[in-house]
């Protein structure tokens, strides 16, 4: 059940972007790859065609808690039980777009560049841990990561950005 209602609230943020970056001025198409396993496994959800001919790799984030908390959560650890890596460290997207939820905005993260900023002040940010679902409710393993103000990414990570949507 949980694992449906994340399913869900991950297809609405993509539905979201497509229509957000449709729409912007560079954009000449967007192809849809989130279900393609190839892409899954490199965490990316559309490449986006700009006119100037460059290919833009997008990964899309909805998050109901960030206009609450202020923070992102940064996954350093996909499944604490299996070891696996966090869509931060093994993701090949260019970008990272998080949904605000509630207040409609997206923050633009360019993952090079915010890698640059996390690893060197890894220390400084809180660690975090989110439990994952499965069909039945049980909680099958948690992603650990670092919590960190979407403030401060903006003020230290070189083009990211927040817009309206």
């Amino acid at each position: 059940m949980a694992f449906k209602r994340d399913k869900q609230f991950g297809d609405k943020g993509e539905a979201l972007m497509k229509e957000w970056l449709e729409k912007r001025e560079l954009t000449e198409r967007i192809e849809d790859v989130s279900d393609d396993p190839y892409y899954q496994k490199k965490d990316i959800d559309f490449l986006v065609y700009q006119k100037t001919g460059k290919i833009i790799k997008v990964d899309v984030k909805y998050d109901t808690l960030i206009d609450k908390t202020g923070n992102v959560f940064i996954e350093l650890i996909s499944n604490d039980k299996k070891k696996t890596p966090g869509n931060f460290i093994y993701s090949e997207a260019d970008l990272f777009l998080y949904v605000f939820a509630k207040s409609k905005r997206v923050l633009i993260i360019p993952l090079k560049e915010a890698r640059e900023y996390i690893y060197k002040n890894l220390k400084k940010f809180k660690s975090a841990s989110c439990p994952n679902y499965g069909y039945n409710g049980e909680i099958l393993y948690h992603s650990k990561g670092r919590l960190v103000k979407y403030t401060e990414l903006l003020e230290n990570v070189k083009y990211a950005d927040l817009l309206p949507i």
